[in-house]
């Protein structure tokens, strides 16, 4: 491979093996066996190259665009020769966002300088902003984001979304998270100049753990195989290492406790099996997410 030459291969994320790749430009300086490509001499421009995997039924296609960059020129403008106490506008070209001088001086504001002095200026292309209409959402279904992009004086874009799936090329994409468990997405977008420059910007997509659980209302101890006991049902959400509840009789007095929600109450006190009826509980437990505490009181009835 000649030094620089890309091979386009590297730029192949996840695709199936066996593969071609062809020179939808047509600028002749392809080599499909090595998949090297040469932009030496090549215009300013896009050019694309087709990867083709053949299938039994059907082929599948992806388009990889190798952007080759104009040279960037800036002009500082000419040198300046005033009197003391004289203003003087410093103008920089050739850019397309930003400009910052030395010196404080502002692109095109006049400024009055008291002594002889050089000025320079560094031009920046592209600017990259990104937004998300929403930025959390809960494990309990896919959930679909939208993005805002934000940029100037770009013309192309790669949104990596961190999550395994592919990138996206669209200016402003929409893209589908989903986690069973609870997870940050540090989603990244380059924004590209025309002149190839680059900027960098991110935004976390951040799912959070849904707190989901169950408090039956009535139980039936009486020795068969089913409905044997009470005990809440934790899906999600919940830290196991930090649960309480407590079961009282109708005289406030506390009959069973217990903390670990693995762990029913078999309606029994004192190893005695309690009279049927209603029974109050009391019910602490923390967030997992947030650490915050629960507290929630109700009633079971024990059915005979």
């Amino acid at each position: 491979m000649n030094s620089g030459a890309l091979n386009l291969s590297g730029f192949l994320i996840g695709a199936d093996a066996g593969g071609v790749f062809e020179d939808m430009s047509v600028t002749g300086q392809f080599d499909p066996v090595t998949t090297d490509f040469d932009p030496a001499g090549l215009a300013a421009g896009t050019y694309n190259f087709e990867y083709i995997v053949t299938g039994c039924v059907t082929n599948d296609t992806s388009v990889v665009s190798i952007i080759i960059a104009s040279e960037l020129v800036i002009d500082a403008g000419t040198d300046v020769e005033i009197c003391i106490g004289e203003a003087v506008n410093l103008l920089g070209t050739g850019a397309i966002t930003t400009y910052v001088w030395s010196g404080g001086i502002v692109n095109g504001v006049d400024f009055y300088p008291n002594t002889t002095a050089m000025y320079y200026v560094i031009a920046t292309d592209p600017v990259a902003l990104v937004g998300v209409t929403n930025a959390e959402f809960t494990n309990l279904q896919p959930e679909t984001v939208d993005f805002l992009n934000n940029s100037t004086g770009a013309v192309a874009y790669q949104w990596n979304f961190a999550d395994g799936l592919p990138l996206s090329n669209e200016f402003a994409p929409s893209h589908e998270f989903f986690s069973e468990n609870s997870i940050n997405y540090n989603v990244e977008l380059v924004a590209f100049s025309p002149v190839g420059c680059t900027d960098t910007t991110y935004v976390v997509i951040e799912i959070a753990e849904e707190v989901i659980y169950f408090i039956p209302n009535s139980f039936k101890p009486d020795g068969d195989e089913f409905n044997q006991s009470f005990k809440p049902v934790f899906t999600s959400g919940v830290d196991p290492f930090d649960f309480t509840i407590l079961f009282y009789n109708r005289w406030g007095e506390v009959i069973y406790e217990t903390y670990d929600f693995n762990v029913g109450w078999d309606g029994t006190y004192a190893g005695k099996k309690v009279q049927s009826g209603t029974y109050s509980w009391t019910l602490e437990f923390k967030i997992r997410e947030s650490d915050e505490r629960r507290v929630q009181s109700g009633h079971v009835t024990i059915i005979e």
